[in-house]
């Protein structure tokens, strides 16, 4: 474990998230950030051996170039941490300055050359196993999804991959070729705040005896997720996604709404407003608004960290292959779960990880 070296490489590796995600790695490594976060900091996971963030080599695609957050920058120069250290491209440490990744996010990209790519930076940075991460764009629409190469390459390379986009990548096909190669796969869509809280609140409204009669969502996003959502075409899994925890639980569908809305001034300073109509006891009605405001990638990125040391130790432990349902707390849209309460969902990873723990 002491001299173990996990790589991981992310579809999008210089957009917001995956900086501020490397950023975050790379500050905890040097002490200049404490070591609780996400939910691997804290118990009952605190007490595995998991894989400290020092022993992780970034790598990954990209077809543009942006700095990471004002709050990264200001933080990094605190801790006398040289901007260049905390970006995952071929100047990063981590990196071979020779690192030729194709700057195309899957729309040339063969499989066969993602693979080679993979299969480089393996051999390069001498590392144990290869986690990719898709944090790319969603395709538009039904059809077009060529960021599947990606998850498809990942595979045939026999390394793990996490879906955290609304990319409709962890085909049946897909799942059966990670048992066959013996990796793990999980997503899909990462769930940071709106989504999460709707799970965990519909389910604690509805055991109270309070029907919900209409949910209105809206978002408010500035960065360059919301630009690209703001293209109805981009939206459309993405939507689908956060409408997902209301499925069938309102008697008529037509009564969630979910929106999204590009601000550019709100950079990556999220806000999320819900509006929900409630019939109780008697018939009477009751009605509840909440605002949630946050730095989407701040949300992201110990999530995402919490995934990659996660399979990491599945990987190490030699867990089944194929897909990993219980980390279905990640996740808008868990694959290989069904619709079950959050607090279920995270019962079962502690379950599966921490099993002294349930038995306690």
């Amino acid at each position: 474990m002491a001299d173990r070296r996990q790589g991981v490489l992310i579809v999008g590796a210089r957009g917001r998230t995956a900086q501020t995600l490397v950023a975050g790695a790379r500050l905890m490594a040097v002490g200049a950030v404490g070591a609780a976060y996400g939910i691997t900091g804290r118990p009952p996971f605190d007490g595995l051996q998991l894989l400290p963030p020092e022993a992780i080599v970034w790598g990954g695609w990209d077809t543009v170039d942006r700095l990471p957050s004002p709050e990264v920058l200001r933080l990094a120069a605190e801790a006398g941490v040289a901007v260049e250290a905390l970006r995952p491209h071929a100047t990063f440490p981590a990196y071979a300055s020779s690192l030729d990744f194709d700057a195309s996010v899957g729309s040339t990209a063969t499989r066969d050359e993602l693979r080679a790519q993979i299969g480089g930076f393996r051999t390069t940075h001498s590392v144990d196993d290869v986690i990719v991460i898709n944090l790319s764009n969603p395709p538009r629409g039904h059809g077009e999804n060529p960021r599947s190469a990606y998850a498809a390459a990942a595979v045939a390379e026999g390394c793990d991959f996490v879906e955290f986009t609304p990319t409709d990548s962890l085909t049946d096909e897909l799942v059966d070729a990670a048992v066959q190669h013996g990796c793990h796969v999980a997503g899909r869509d990462g769930s940071t705040g709106q989504t999460f809280l709707k799970l965990v609140l519909a389910d604690a409204l509805e055991a109270r005896g309070l029907a919900i009669r209409s949910w209105y969502s809206t978002n408010v996003l500035g960065n360059h997720d919301g630009e690209v959502l703001s293209d109805p075409r981009y939206a459309r899994e993405k939507l689908h996604d956060k409408r997902r925890p209301l499925d069938g639980r309102l008697a008529d569908d037509a009564n969630h709404v979910v929106r999204i809305d590009f601000v550019p001034d709100r950079d990556d300073e999220k806000e999320a407003w819900d509006s929900i109509r409630l019939e109780g006891w008697l018939g009477s009605r009751h009605r509840l608004h909440l605002t949630w405001e946050g730095a989407d990638s701040f949300l992201a990125a110990p999530m995402l960290l919490d995934l990659i040391r996660l399979l990491e130790l599945s990987r190490r432990r030699r867990d089944p292959p194929g897909l990993r349902s219980e980390l279905a707390p990640f996740f808008k849209n868990p694959l290989g779960t069904g619709h079950k309460p959050w607090v279920t969902q995270l019962a079962d990873l502690v379950s599966w990880y921490c099993p002294n723990a349930t038995s306690q």
